[in-house]
């Protein structure tokens, strides 16, 4: 799917889509990214919660793109 394919709504919505996910799910505002800290629970957290933002991204991202498909299709 090409930009020439899309409204400027929907891409606008795209990109708002890509912006959550990279700002709340990826990064996560910068809780538990620091790669310098060490100790199991820090370490357990971190692991947790990168699995975590990472099927919640997959989830989101499906159900997305599942929407965007069907509205180009009408």
């Amino acid at each position: 799917m090409g930009n020439e394919n899309l409204s400027k709504k929907q891409i606008q919505s795209l990109l708002h889509l890509a912006q959550f996910i990279q700002n709340y799910l990826m990064n996560r505002k910068g809780i538990l990214k620091d790669d310098n800290r060490t100790g199991w629970v820090y370490q357990s957290m971190k692991s947790l919660a990168d699995s975590i933002s990472y099927y919640i991204a997959h989830t989101i991202f499906s159900f997305r793109k599942k929407h965007f498909e069907r509205k180009l299709v009408s």
